[in-house]
């Protein structure tokens, strides 16, 4: 009986200062499964358009492509990955999974409860250098924020940061260098099981 109860007042003190928010906050892992269907679909319009897909060996990375600087080819790619993404977002992952976080356009949704949203850009940055807007519209639900960049598979954390509960609006924005030829992440989860909160993100390339 003693033991039983020491190993529940254990289990509790750890309960009780175990950092579970934070854990959760910076997770933008989730979106693997969508970045790596990205990534396979970048490859693959990057040999259609001529360019080449070099990998460093000592790395395994595949570093920005120098012929995307051609407006052309830029463009055309572009053109492809949205198309690739409307068609995937039908029919598969997209379709329940993150949403699309176009350049320069403000995208706006609603936390409901204990739920969560993701955006991820649909092809890799051509800007080294971007902007995340996150503004809260209505609601007093507490949410965490996290802000990632991703490249093939490793996603780096670049900002986090929570709205604490109550009804003030407020606006939170920050521009991060050296993002080109990566995927951008953002993810929302809301702490709150019976508040909501509305919210807009937006991502400008400078």
């Amino acid at each position: 009986m003693f033991i039983k109860l020491t190993t529940f007042t254990l289990l509790a003190t750890f309960f009780a200062i175990a950092p579970f928010g934070e854990a959760k906050a910076g997770g933008c892992e989730s979106g693997t499964k969508v970045a790596e269907d990205i990534w396979r679909e970048h490859d693959a319009e990057l040999k259609a358009a001529g360019c080449a897909v070099v990998a460093i060996a000592s790395s395994g990375s595949v570093p920005p492509n120098e012929c995307l600087d051609a407006a052309d080819k830029a463009a055309k790619v572009a053109q492809d990955m949205i198309a690739f993404w409307n068609k995937a977002a039908g029919n598969s992952w997209a379709k329940i999974g993150p949403r699309r976080l176009d350049s320069g356009e403000t995208h706006e949704g609603k936390l409901v409860s204990t739920g969560g949203r993701m955006f991820i850009t649909p092809m890799p940055l051509g800007s080294d250098s971007a902007e995340i807007r996150i503004r809260k519209l209505d609601g007093k639900a507490k949410t965490a924020v996290t802000v990632c960049k991703e490249h093939r598979g490793k996603f780096t954390k670049l900002w986090s940061f929570e709205i604490e509960n109550g009804k003030d609006k407020g606006v939170w924005k920050k521009t991060f260098d050296r993002v080109k030829g990566h995927n951008i992440v953002v993810h929302l989860d809301s702490k709150a099981a019976t508040n909501t909160l509305s919210y807009s993100v937006r991502l400008n390339e400078e």
